[in-house]
């Protein structure tokens, strides 16, 4: 379970590619992209390794229209696919 005082940090060894609003990541072996879209690309941006999940939520509410209780669910939600995938540590 993913808690709001956690600080999620990247993985080492990936390749991070921005374009545009667009990132791509490469897994550390070459075996595996992803792509994040506009907000999976802010809220990757936002993985710096002293932000907390409630710091995110909170960038992520003054740069879009969204709801709290929303934001919270999705970006943990996120945050669980990308700790899944191997790309963070939480």
């Amino acid at each position: 379970m993913i808690r709001l005082d956690s600080i999620p940090i990247p993985v080492n060894g990936l390749y991070v590619k921005e374009l545009g609003d667009t990132i791509i990541i490469l897994s550390d072996n070459g075996d595996e992209l992803h792509s994040l879209d506009e907000v999976g690309g802010f809220i990757w941006r936002s993985i710096n390794g002293s932000s907390t999940v409630q710091d995110i939520i909170v960038m992520l509410l003054q740069e879009y229209d969204v709801g709290k209780s929303q934001a919270e669910e999705d970006i943990k939600n996120f945050l669980f696919e990308l700790e899944e995938k191997k790309l963070i540590k939480i």
